[in-house]
C-alpha cells in the first residue's frame, strides 16, 4: 500500500501557474519534460513538476506558444491533487495485480 506522501513525491515540487491561456498552457505542460503531471484547477494550472524547475522556465516555455504567465507561486497539494494522485496510484496498483 502507498502512503500520502508519495502525492509529492521526493524530488518533485508543486506550482501553480495562473495564465490567461490555461487550456493551452495545459496542454503543453503536459508535453514539457520535466512536468510529471498538470491539470486544471479552477483558472489556473496546477503542476508536479521536478524540483530543480525554475518558474522562469515554464515562464519561458509558456511564452513559446503566446501564453501570458501573471503568476507562478508554490502550493501545498490541493484536495483535487491529492484525489487525482491517489486515482493514479489505484490504477496503476490494479494493473500490476492484473499482470
Amino acid at each position: 500500500m502507498r502512503y500520502l506522501a508519495d502525492v509529492t513525491p521526493p524530488g518533485t515540487k508543486r506550482l501553480e501557474v495562473v495564465c490567461e491561456q490555461i487550456t493551452s498552457g495545459l496542454y503543453v505542460l503536459r508535453s514539457a519534460p520535466y512536468v510529471r503531471n498538470a491539470t486544471i484547477f479552477g483558472q489556473s494550472i496546477h503542476l508536479l513538476v521536478n524540483d530543480d524547475v525554475k518558474p522562469e522556465k515554464i515562464r519561458k516555455y509558456l511564452s513559446l506558444i503566446e501564453v501570458n504567465v501573471s503568476e507562478i507561486r508554490h502550493v501545498l497539494p490541493s484536495l483535487e491533487d491529492v484525489f487525482v494522485a491517489l486515482t493514479k496510484m489505484q490504477s496503476a496498483d490494479l494493473a500490476s495485480e492484473r499482470r
